[in-house]
């Protein structure tokens, strides 16, 4: 299997941080690769701020097309979303609990979700979580057009499609 998934939950708490002005709405977010929930359970949507998360992902897709490591800090944890190159093609994916376990596999407690996908299918599940997002907040409130993160979002979806071209 090569499956990598993000669900934003855009109902009422999503909408109501959005048409009150907010362009990084707090709210619940799951990330599954594979049948592993990295965050959030099948009846879990843990909060975050989900521009945030997914811009990180965004802007990590040229460094995976590179084959490099990339940690993104999750502000919800602390924790870490690491991800490490498996080959060429593909990724494991970790939801690292400690600092000391982003760079030391051993010091990464058992209750740390992982696995591995493919390169692209990270890279296809973020571009289409950026697009219906950036969708998502505009029709919700369009005065976030110009929003920096707003406008954020949109460069890193440009540069995300140009990676996925380079796979």
């Amino acid at each position: 299997m090569d499956k990598f998934k993000i669900d934003i939950d855009y109902g009422d708490e999503f909408r109501t941080s959005v048409t009150d002005g907010s362009a990084d709405p707090y709210t619940g977010i799951r990330i599954v690769a594979n049948d592993t929930y990295l965050y959030g359970t099948t009846d879990r949507w843990p909060k975050n701020w989900v521009v945030y998360i997914v811009n990180s992902l965004l802007e990590a897709c040229s460094q995976l097309v590179d084959n490099d490591k990339v940690v993104i800090t999750n502000h919800n944890g602390p924790s870490y979303f690491v991800l490490e190159p498996e080959g060429h093609s593909k990724i494991r994916v970790t939801n690292v609990l400690q600092y000391d376990g982003i760079d030391d596999p051993s010091q990464r407690l058992p209750e740390a979700e992982s696995d591995v996908v493919k390169t692209s299918s990270i890279i296809d599940e973020s571009i289409r979580t950026g697009e219906e997002l950036l969708e998502q907040i505009t029709d919700c409130n369009p005065e976030l057009t110009d929003d920096s993160d707003i406008e954020l979002l949109r460069t890193n979806l440009e540069d995300a499609r140009l990676a996925a071209k380079q796979i």
